[in-house]
């Protein structure tokens, strides 16, 4: 596998690593209190919805990201009907981590015989688009990958605004896998977009580039929803394509979802910088390293 896909793979998951510490704090405050100096993976509070994990660890988001690289390194690319087994059965017999609200509802609607391609809740949450990540190592042709991204959206989450933002995810790095700098591969992914919204909120995120971080997610809002994520998403790829670790730290001290926020921004940068995308300690504090790197092998 190319090196550079494989760190952009890295790159997603250490950013959701990064971020579980201070994951879906909200009071910016706060997270400079409880986490002075932050400057790689921390544990979580005793109060965090994730009080079951420790540093290193993932949030729920990035132990469904391995999910579907585990699928995808097996069938070598992307397999809707395996990954949906694999991710059914990460929730079926206890699963430690947190469950959100569209997990709880893909898992009702499988219970009631819903078909697999048919059960995802309609969750505007964008980390169903960020999830990804892993399929660049596998899928190398850019709108085969679009396709493969939109599918493994659709699966948790069928609202279309998010099955529409994970293909422009996948254009994006597509574009910058091929060589384009960040910002016209956002502006060309934006035209390709079939939800109005991708395109304006786009235009939004890239205006607010020279602007302090931690200021414009508390505007566009620090929550889970496409509308709030995106732009956010957008304005980090902008400011920071130059320099992916400040960029996902800037993007965990912002709080909120910063998990979405940073798989996103970890998987275009990676992209974008490849091996040396974010600093070695970080990898080396990620527990799953060394089994995401066989899987990538």
């Amino acid at each position: 596998m190319d090196t550079t896909r494989r760190a952009a793979v890295l790159a997603a998951f250490v950013g959701d690593c990064l971020a579980l510490g201070p994951h879906w704090i909200y009071d910016q405050a706060r997270i400079a209190r409880e986490f002075p100096g932050l400057s790689g993976p921390v544990a979580p509070l005793a109060d965090s919805y994730h009080k079951g994990k420790g540093r290193g660890d993932f949030t729920h988001y990035g132990d469904q990201m391995l999910v579907l690289l585990e699928s995808a390194a097996a069938k070598g690319g992307f397999d809707a009907a395996d990954f949906a087994q694999r991710w059914q059965a990460l929730f079926a017999d206890g699963y430690a981590g947190y469950v959100d609200g569209a997990t709880r509802r893909t898992l009702e609607n499988l219970k009631a015989g819903w078909p697999a391609e048919e059960a995802g809740s309609t969750s505007q949450d964008l980390s169903g688009a960020s999830r990804f990540a892993p399929l660049l190592g596998f899928v190398t042709d850019p709108e085969a990958l679009a396709g493969a991204a939109r599918q493994q959206a659709a699966l948790t989450h069928k609202s279309p605004q998010v099955v529409d933002a994970a293909a422009f995810l996948a254009r994006v790095a597509s574009r910058v896998l091929g060589g384009q700098a960040v910002r016209p591969a956002v502006e060309e992914a934006a035209k390709q977009a079939e939800v109005p919204d991708i395109g304006r909120l786009a235009e939004a995120g890239l205006a607010s580039a020279g602007e302090d971080s931690l200021a414009v997610i508390e505007r566009f809002g620090q929550n889970c929803e496409f509308q709030s994520a995106f732009p956010s998403v957008v304005h980090l790829l902008a400011r920071y394509a130059d320099d992916p670790a400040a960029g996902l730290l800037q993007s965990t001290l912002a709080g909120g979802d910063s998990a979405a926020r940073n798989i996103a921004v970890g998987c275009v940068l990676g992209a974008a910088h490849g091996e040396g995308a974010v600093p070695a300690g970080w990898l080396e504090a990620m527990k799953a390293a060394p089994r995401i790197q066989e899987l990538l092998s």
